[in-house]
């Protein structure tokens, strides 16, 4: 699933899709800011379980996300085995 548009502009629009049971979905949440701050972090995702709306927390073990902001346009991401170059 693509949330970006060809040109490279993320999509702001919600998006919803449906699993079956014991479905897995995999999806990749990016956090940037250009000023050179610290800033922390964790999303709370809303999910629809059987018709009951509860809230999944995604943090770092039960802390929050830190990073740095920067203007960097190029770096690394990790697929799952390696550092991998990739345009921000």
């Amino acid at each position: 699933m693509n949330l970006e548009d060809q040109s490279g502009s993320v999509r702001h629009d919600p998006l919803s899709f449906s699993l079956g049971r014991n479905g897995v979905e995999q999806f990749l949440l990016r956090v940037q800011s250009a000023n050179p701050y610290q800033y922390s972090w964790h999303a709370r995702l809303p999910v629809l379980i059987d018709g009951t709306r509860e809230y999944v927390e995604v943090n770092d073990q039960g802390a929050p996300f830190l990073f740095i902001g920067g203007d960097l346009t190029n770096g690394n991401i990790w697929d799952g085995q390696k550092w991998t170059p990739y345009t921000f």
